[in-house]
């Protein structure tokens, strides 16, 4: 499964953490649709704006609906059309810089960010969104003046000190970035996260001991000494003895019955165990319980999209990326869906969005070597399938990745 579905306990390294791109109010959280009703909701939108095309709420829910479908250029249009029409609404600028970023135009969104701070002085949201394109472009002592500035506007902010983390790391400064995350990890220990941002530090310094270490323990920290045997069951779930871990989850939900985190574990168990069916059910009770947890709705996803419900399982998916815009596993899995349905190009984009956010993830290279392969990209491929051997050097895989190398460069 390792190659097709990034589920909710994979490793997700570094992640920028950068707000929706749209969040003025307009769009409320979308119920999970398919494409095909997505694409849907997309055309009556634009039916209905010929009889309105000024109504603010019809613009906003096209633009969320082209934020979700990953068409950023369109998305783009219309946020300067509600630019126009609202021309004093500051939040929607601010909301452009982070957009700017996400379509890879960091020094537009630097230069947009940095002229919108005399108007708005007081956003911890601009200064991090303009923080982290300095840092795209290189721009590091910048960034760092910037993501400090945010730290001082909205200091209990933890996804601020992420970002801080993560520029000093682009900066080459990975101790001082492992000293900030020990730092968070000592005022919030069950910050899943940043255990794991410690690991892809420890990575990048070369500690890959250590490294594995935070990410084991990325795996404990959702209050775990509130049920003490669940440690044991994530434990086994990791060594592959997933009969095993199902038991003990199994035992632990009973005690506790209305703890989401024993029903994410165990579907995430039975999702390892190719326990498809039951993965789906045990993520629905999460998610009647939780509906706005991202990694739920992804193992959900997961679930559907080992049956080979494709549309279903995208659906999923975008709940998830709606929920946290920067989960890469939800961007990967959207891909995947699109590959599945043969639509490649969909794919590559959605999975050039997750490399940005996930960079030091091998799997993530491996799928866009595989859309890149059945585009008929060659080269590009074979220079995909390279990187993911240079990110995971030890795979058990890499005799036929290198023949596949081979084949391509035919």
């Amino acid at each position: 499964m390792k190659k097709h579905i990034s589920a909710a306990l994979m490793i997700l390294i570094m992640s920028a953490l950068s707000s929706p791109a749209y969040s003025s109010g307009y769009a409320s959280p979308p119920k999970a649709m398919t494409a095909a009703e997505e694409k849907e909701a997309y055309r009556e939108n634009l039916e209905k704006q010929k009889k309105d095309p000024f109504n603010r709420k019809l613009l906003g829910e096209q633009y969320r609906l082209e934020t979700a479908r990953g068409e950023y250029e369109n998305a783009e249009r219309t946020l300067n059309r509600l630019c126009s029409i609202e021309k004093n609404n500051l939040n929607l600028r601010i909301n452009r810089v982070a957009l700017l970023r996400i379509m890879g135009k960091a020094e537009e969104a630097r230069e947009e960010g940095k002229k919108l701070m005399l108007l708005c002085p007081s956003s911890p949201e601009l200064y991090s969104n303009t923080a982290l394109s300095c840092s795209d472009t290189g721009n590091h002592d910048e960034a760092l003046k910037f993501i400090e500035t945010a730290e001082s506007l909205s200091p209990s902010d933890i996804r601020l000190k992420l970002n801080k983390a993560k520029i000093l790391s682009a900066a080459g400064k990975t101790q001082e970035s492992a000293r900030l995350l020990n730092l968070l990890l000592e005022d919030a220990p069950t910050y899943g996260r940043a255990v794991n941002n410690e690991g892809a530090v420890k990575y990048k310094s070369g500690e890959s001991e250590g490294g594995e270490i935070s990410f084991e323990e990325a795996l404990k920290t959702e209050d775990p000494g509130k049920y003490p045997g669940i440690n044991e069951a994530i434990s086994l779930l990791n060594r592959g003895k997933y009969d095993s871990a199902i038991r003990k989850l199994s035992e632990l939900e009973n005690s506790h019955p209305c703890e989401t985190i024993l029903k994410k574990a165990l579907a995430q168990a039975l999702l390892y165990a190719g326990r498809y069916s039951e993965a789906e059910k045990k993520a629905a009770e999460g998610i009647a319980m939780s509906d706005n947890d991202a990694e739920l709705w992804n193992i959900d996803g997961a679930a559907i999209f080992m049956q080979e419900k494709y549309d279903a399982a995208e659906a999923a998916f975008r709940r998830a990326l709606w929920i946290d815009p920067d989960y890469a596993a939800a961007n990967s899995n959207i891909a995947l869906c699109y590959k599945k349905n043969t639509m490649f190009k969909k794919a590559e984009i959605f999975l050039q969005e997750a490399i940005k956010k996930d960079p030091y993830n091998p799997d993530l290279r491996y799928n866009l070597a595989t859309v890149l392969e059945a585009k008929g990209r060659n080269a590009e491929a074979a220079e995909a399938f390279r990187k993911y051997l240079e990110l995971s050097p030890d795979t058990i895989d890499k005799p036929e990745v290198r023949e596949r190398i081979r084949q391509l460069e035919k």
